[in-house]
């Protein structure tokens, strides 16, 4: 808990990089490979709603979606059957010595959603100000 007794943005991200790094693992030891690093491109939260000190947060983070490069997830924050926040990242995979398609962990070449979309055009948005 954060010193205004609820809690603090940070850990809403160490609970996605828990999430997301359990897939992985999973992914790759269902598939043989051996297991890859992951690297964040974006991240983005919606606070809905304050996690007060006790209750008890529930985290569901599923694959959005991929494209040529990077891989989605989307990740739903409960405290019982309240939506509390909402997040998503897009990062791309690597063994130590280089990139890695999504390819290697799903079967199709591209799986886009209207949110990913989205996303990406007002990420293009924002960076396109510099």
């Amino acid at each position: 808990m954060g010193w205004r007794d609820h809690l603090p943005n940070y850990r809403y991200l160490s609970f996605i990089e828990l999430n997301i790094t359990k897939w992985i693992v999973e992914c790759c030891h269902h598939k043989g490979i051996p297991n890859l690093f992951w690297i964040i491109s974006m991240q983005e939260m919606v606070y809905l709603k304050e996690v007060r000190f006790l209750e008890k947060l529930t985290v569901k983070s599923q694959l959005e979606g991929w494209d040529k490069k990077y891989l989605y997830f989307q990740h739903h924050f409960f405290v019982n059957n309240s939506l509390m926040a909402i997040g998503m990242t897009k990062f791309m995979l690597k063994t130590k010595k280089e990139l890695k398609l999504p390819q290697i962990l799903v079967n199709e070449d591209s799986h886009p959603s209207a949110v990913i979309d989205t996303w990406n055009a007002h990420q293009t948005a924002i960076k396109s100000q510099n």
